[in-house]
């Protein structure tokens, strides 16, 4: 932290705090370049050499790099960092509980919606409606989390049984089209089709129901556990052999039951079980796959995929650079599964 104020260590406990969450710009250059010196004996000296010895910091060093920069930018009991973006200036020490922080994103982007879409009619707040990442340290272990909600946990698991569902009712691969990879306007154009021989409009439709129904199976599961009593489940994860985990909660209550400068203490009094959500998965999963059934009878019934509903053709360019970082994520993964 004397990289980037000498004075830190004068300061009181809220100024550092403080000073953490709301590190600028140069502060965090500054705290960059004298991690990688001090952990990796990587000596740089612009802002653009400390940028490019990051980016290629292997996935197993990165670990250490990561735990040392939780130390400087994290606040509260867990030094827990929100790594989302947040409008500069801001932090989560501006509100209390995650709640509070929940709502306001809830607030933002229903805004949001109702500018971009005229259409949009509303959707309920039942809490975390899109995940969120964090770090905090547990038992002075830097742990990568995710944040979500039961609704959400629960929709996202039964989503992989339905996509592979789909697959086994209409079989479709990804084809590489005659335009991916070409560059334009600077970046490189993906172009990779669904080839379902010859029912490609069929599988449309029925990914079309699909997304539909996720839709109204979110606002029932909502509504269901917003009566129920707050808890808080954890289910350890593996991401890339790192200590992780992924925190769920039923419901908006128990998002104002925990603040952020205190989170683990307060989520230990609502820890539940995930086991205890295993009948209420098997069900809708239940459910899911008998819609699918339906609705695919139905779509090669009555369907017609001649006539199709107007969409925007989108293009989408990627970055001329984020190959080469799939190719070299991939490789590292490969290289240490050999191992």
């Amino acid at each position: 932290m004397i990289a980037a104020d000498p004075t830190y260590h004068s300061w009181s406990q809220e100024q550092q705090e403080i000073f953490r969450a709301t590190m600028d710009h140069d502060a965090r250059y500054h705290i960059r370049r004298s991690l990688l010196g001090s952990l990796r004996g990587i000596e740089c000296h612009t802002e653009q050499e400390v940028n490019d010895a990051w980016e290629v910091v292997s996935i197993p060093d990165l670990y250490p790099l990561n735990w040392a920069m939780l130390l400087t930018s994290g606040i509260g009991e867990d030094y827990i960092y929100l790594n989302e973006s947040i409008e500069d200036g801001a932090s989560i020490l501006d509100v209390s509980t995650l709640y509070e922080y929940d709502y306001a994103d809830y607030l933002y982007q229903e805004y949001a919606r109702f500018r971009d879409f005229p259409e949009h009619k509303g959707t309920r707040y039942y809490g975390i409606s899109h995940s969120w990442w964090i770090r905090l340290l547990i038992d002075g272990q830097l742990y990568y989390a995710a944040v979500t909600s039961l609704t959400m946990h629960l929709i996202g698991e039964i989503e992989e049984t339905a996509n592979g569902h789909i697959d086994k009712l209409i079989p479709n691969k990804l084809v590489e089209g005659e335009d991916n990879g070409k560059r334009q306007d600077g970046g490189i154009l993906w172009d990779m089709r669904i080839d379902a021989d010859g029912l490609e409009g069929q599988l449309d439709e029925l990914k079309r129901r699909w997304w539909a129904y996720q839709d109204e199976r979110r606002d029932i599961l909502g509504e269901e556990f917003s009566s129920w009593a707050p808890a808080v489940y954890t289910r350890e994860e593996n991401w890339d052999d790192d200590p992780s985990r992924t925190y769920i909660f039923t419901n908006a209550e128990s998002l104002q039951r925990v603040r952020w400068r205190h989170f683990l203490s307060d989520c230990a009094s609502l820890l539940t079980p995930l086991s205890e959500t295993d009948a209420l998965l098997k069900h809708e999963v239940g459910l899911t796959i008998a819609f699918l059934d339906e609705a695919h009878a139905d779509i090669m019934e009555n369907f017609d995929p001649k006539v199709i509903k107007l969409r925007k053709k989108k293009t989408i360019i990627m970055a001329s650079g984020v190959f080469d970082d799939l190719e070299r994520i991939s490789s590292e993964i490969s290289n240490e599964d050999e191992s």
